[in-house]
Parts: C-alpha cells; structure tokens; sequence
C-alpha cells in the first residue's frame, strides 16, 4: 500500500512538473503571444497594401532581406525608408494581394515568428494569376518591434513571372 501511495505521488509530482514546463513553451506559441499577433497583423496590413500600418511594425534601422531574390543573395532593403520603398514598389506591381494556407510559427521565446503561405495574388495591367509560395522569418525585438523580415521564395518562379528570365531559361 505505502509503496502505491509513493507511485501515485511521484506520478502526480511528475505530472505538475511536467504541465509546468509545457505552460512555459505554449505561451509563445499560443494565438494571444504579442509577437504572434503582430505577425498576423503585418501580414493583413500586406494584404490590405496598408503601408502606413505595414510600417508601423518596423524599427528604423530594420532590415528587409530576400536571399532568394534573382537580382542576387545580398538583396536586402536596409532601412525603414527603403523597405516603404520596397513595399510601394511591390504593390504597384501587385493588384491583389493576399495569401492562402496560412500557417505561423512562433519560436518557443517568441522572439522569431516564421509564416508561409502560397500566394493568391494578380498582377496589376496583365491581371496575371501569381501564386508563389512563401516562408517569412519575422525576427523581433524586446520591444515587439520587427528587426529584420527575411523573405523566402521560389525565385525561380519569381523571375519568369516577372520577366525577369526568358521562358526558355
């Protein structure tokens, strides 16, 4: 008896112990995570090609950065001034603009929010259907403020919409 009585207290001990540290990481990874939600809400603001909300989530010396973009691996926009130019750009480019098959994932802490989605998007003039798919990496900083936003996608994909390849390259 006295040896089942020590079970069930090492089990009940052990199950405390355990939810414990599953609160710890679920709260970042929970919807109410205030990163998280500003994710979500740059994400909207994209959209809805809202620059001034879009801007608001950036700190001043952010950076904007699309490894995969054909123009080269160092293609970046430095500045919170250049990545307004960079976002202006894209959504003249861009009549509608929106994403399908959502899905964010914040670090455990946090501090890193990733989101991918495809595209659901036409071009403006042409009308032209662009679907690409999408990984962001949304970096923060203590201050819930983006730091750096690194867009991944298929450049490839990219460049022949875009004519920036001829279709037979």
């Amino acid at each position: 008896m006295k040896k089942s009585i020590t079970v069930r207290r090492f089990l009940l001990v052990s199950l405390i112990i355990f939810s414990a540290s599953c609160a710890k990481v679920s709260h970042a990874q929970s919807d109410d995570h205030p990163n998280l939600k500003a994710a979500k809400l740059m994400i909207a603001a994209t959209e809805n090609k809202d620059i001034e909300t879009l801007m608001s989530f950036f700190t001043e010396d952010a950076i904007f950065a699309q490894p995969f973009n054909p123009q080269g691996v160092d293609y970046a926009y430095s500045s919170k001034e250049a990545i307004r130019a960079g976002f202006e750009g894209i959504f003249k480019l861009i009549d509608t603009m929106s994403y399908k098959n959502k899905a964010f994932t914040p670090s455990n802490d946090g501090s890193v929010v990733f989101f991918e989605a495809q595209g659901d998007m036409q071009l403006s003039g042409s009308g032209k259907d662009y679907d690409n798919m999408y990984v962001f990496r949304v970096d923060f900083d203590k201050n819930g403020k983006v730091t750096k936003l690194t867009e991944y996608m298929n450049s490839l994909y990219l460049a022949k919409t875009f004519n920036v390849l001829k279709s037979g390259e």
